[in-house]
């Protein structure tokens, strides 16, 4: 007879889990070795150009930048390695010796600051002038991008050519301001990337060399840890739809570090739950609340921890256990379908509602209540919410993730950013935005209209049915398309990124947007936007196009142009003639 184990990749998951009290996986610098790796590309580019030189000019300071969590310090741990620092005295060098001293090496001299964040701005502008000197010892600091900035108008380098260069590449999002000195923002780099981090995380964490323990296990059959590992692991598409669920987050302006992907696959995959804590759990408990359908929208994780997490909050908001939709809830009612969809050995296969469990794959509620009939009603209420909230979470995660949170136009933004789109379709999408735009400003414009109008500033505060027109635009005028992701000078990535909003141009004024601004404004040129709810959003759109008229010199000051009953009329101003009124 088996006897329950303990299984070490549990352990180190659930320490990556903060609100956890066993959360001691977080921090690279205290891990005594690395629980997960993921090449990124600016690990690859930070190789190649140190070890070997041929690639391109060896670095003479290098920044890496960016909110915490991006895996600076995972970064620096493994270019040590590949630097041949001994497994032995890794941790060792990573937690005394990364403090801006030059370290003697095989392949060279090297120094490395793993926080320079730590200093005081004067000392730290003092370390980077330091290593600007030294030609044959590249300094890589991490170091906050805020922090930085001061540093660079410090009195040690305030005013020099150098920190000037260095601050307009943040402003610019350049990466090579002057030759050998780089600047990477990892607020760049993306988690959802095809065959990128995410996916690569999760490869690494469903091998199933992490799990042999678990088949010796005597909680295996009622084990919602090992059911959920074992359903992902058995089905690419569900992997692949929370790649894409991540790419909507990212679409949605979050900036998504490695850190919160750890935490959140901790907690999809256990649900905060240890094996000493599986082998407490009853074979016939409810197990729904763990399954990885539940997880994934961190559904019983604390309020106070999501609400301060970008990538957490926004995931409760795309949980599609909250978004009906008559087709895809008629789907769910035929017995076949949700065969297709509810894995046999989904810890959420049978919920139970009260005192009464229901299969997911055959019935949707107990045949027969023993209950008069109005609490009959009451419980068949009850079960139906849950079931189909379940089942509308699988769907999601089988066959569709672009319709999560109602967004009608993510495939249009989709195609605006791969760029690759025929002249007739992108017409018709400047269209579309032209005439939200316009709407925005109250103008309501035929479907056919094909200009872009901006209203005078004093006309659009007033609100009014008539309103003077301080310029038009063709759509010929209208740019829009990807951002600039940063490359090196030579065209190659430095980060894992891709672009993820769009840039609107208009007479050299740009706006960017992610896809909940662009959703807006596509909603917007048929009439169904909630202004009120998009009230911040309305006015930085609003004052961009102030920001492009007031640049714009008017050619006649004679003739007024005037939005009236949905057409637009061109006035003509006599100024050697008076009117006299009545006295």
């Amino acid at each position: 007879m088996s006897d329950p184990k303990k299984n070490k990749t549990v352990e180190r998951l659930v320490g990556h889990i903060p609100f956890n009290p066993n959360h001691s996986e977080i921090y690279e610098e205290y891990q005594q070795e690395t629980f997960l790796h993921v090449e990124t590309q600016a690990m690859t580019f930070l190789t190649r150009r140190l070890l070997n030189p041929e690639q391109g000019q060896r670095p003479r300071l290098v920044l890496l930048t960016g909110d915490a969590g991006h895996g600076k310090t995972h970064l620096v741990r493994h270019l040590l390695e590949k630097l041949e620092i001994p497994k032995s005295d890794l941790l060792d060098t990573l937690q005394n010796r990364c403090k801006g001293e030059p370290i003697e090496l095989e392949a060279g001299r090297i120094a490395i600051h793993k926080d320079l964040s730590e200093m005081n701005s004067n000392s730290a502008a003092a370390l980077l002038d330091e290593g600007l000197e030294r030609e044959d010892c590249p300094l890589i600091v991490c170091v906050n991008e805020g922090r930085l900035r001061a540093m660079l108008s410090s009195e040690v380098l305030g005013g020099r050519d150098i920190a000037r260069k260095i601050l307009r590449a943040l402003a610019e999002h350049t990466v090579e301001p002057d030759p050998g000195v780089f600047v990477i923002n990892l607020n760049w780099q993306m988690v959802s990337l095809p065959q990128g981090i995410l996916h690569d995380l999760l490869r690494e964490l469903l091998n199933g060399t992490r799990w042999r323990t678990c088949k010796d296990c005597s909680s295996q059959g009622h084990c919602p840890i090992l059911a959920n590992r074992n359903v992902l692991s058995e089905n690419d598409r569900r992997v692949e739809q929370i790649r894409r669920l991540y790419e909507l987050v990212e679409r949605l302006g979050e900036v998504v570090t490695i850190r919160q992907v750890l935490i959140h696959m901790a907690y999809l995959i256990t649900g905060n739950l240890t094996c000493r804590d599986v082998h407490k759990l009853s074979p016939r408990k409810d197990l729904s609340r763990y399954a990885f359908t539940s997880t994934l929208f961190v559904n019983d994780a604390p309020e106070s921890f999501i609400n301060s997490h970008g990538l957490f909050s926004t995931l409760r908001k795309l949980d599609p256990a909250y978004n009906a939709s008559r087709t895809v809830d008629e789907q769910l009612m035929s017995a076949s379908y949700r065969e297709q969809i509810v894995p046999e050995n989904s810890p959420d296969r049978r919920l139970r509602v009260g005192r009464h469990e229901v299969d997911l794959r055959h019935e949707l509620a107990p045949a027969e209540l023993d209950l008069d009939i109005k609490h009959h009603l009451d419980d068949e209420e009850q079960i139906l919410v849950r079931v189909f909230r379940t089942l509308r979470r699988h769907h999601a995660l089988m066959y569709d993730t672009t319709t999560l949170g109602g967004f009608e136009y993510a495939q249009a933004f989709e195609d605006l950013l791969e760029g690759d789109l025929e002249f007739s379709r992108r017409q018709n999408l400047k269209k579309m935005v032209a005439r939200g735009l316009n709407r925005i400003q109250s103008l309501v414009t035929e479907r056919h209209a094909v200009q872009l109008l901006i209203v005078d500033r004093v006309s659009l505060r007033a609100a009014a049915r008539t309103a003077v027109i301080a310029a038009t635009y063709t759509l010929d005028a209208i740019e829009l398309g990807p951002e600039q992701v940063p490359r090196t000078v030579d065209g190659s990535d430095i980060t894992d990124a891709r672009a993820r909003r769009l840039m609107l141009v208009i007479d050299g004024q740009s706006l960017d947007l992610d896809l909940l601004s662009f959703e807006f404004i596509c909603r917007c040129a048929s009439g169904l936007a909630s202004r009120e709810f998009f009230r911040n959003e309305v006015r930085r759109i609003t004052n961009f196009l102030l920001r492009v008229v007031e640049r714009r010199e008017s050619k006649d000051t004679r003739v007024a142009q005037v939005f009236h009953k949905g057409q637009l009329h061109s006035i003509r101003v006599n100024n050697d003639e008076r009117y006299i009124g009545p006295e």
